[in-house]
């Protein structure tokens, strides 16, 4: 989700299984960044890069949440805390995070 590339590996035979047995049954399953909003992983997400001190997991978390933006899933005022917190960290903070390349610069188009 981090990268937002496509799967293209493998896929274990249990999951084939059940999206084989989906598939047939006509129940539509829901994309993954959708799943995660629902489950409260996306928030905890936001939480955790609030409250954080290590810079890898802040790396990793605005990568995701990046994303979540990108695809509409967070809501105006979480939007609005991903922003405040990317802004915050300045051009700095975002090296800091190894987000000063190519991904910071997708990260910043999202972001504002």
């Amino acid at each position: 989700m981090q990268s937002g590339e496509k799967y293209e590996g493998d896929i274990p035979k249990p999951v084939v299984e059940l999206i084989q047995e989906r598939t047939k049954s006509g129940e539509v399953s829901e994309p993954l960044v959708d799943g995660l909003k629902r489950e409260g992983v996306i928030g905890a997400l936001l939480v955790g890069l609030k409250d954080s001190e290590d810079v890898e997991y802040e790396e990793n978390a605005i990568r995701a949440l990046a994303r979540a933006v990108e695809r509409g899933v967070l809501s105006t005022e979480e939007v609005a805390e991903v922003k405040s917190i990317w802004t915050t960290w300045g051009t700095t903070g975002q090296a800091e995070r190894g987000l000063d390349g190519q991904d910071g610069q997708d990260i910043e188009k999202v972001l504002v």
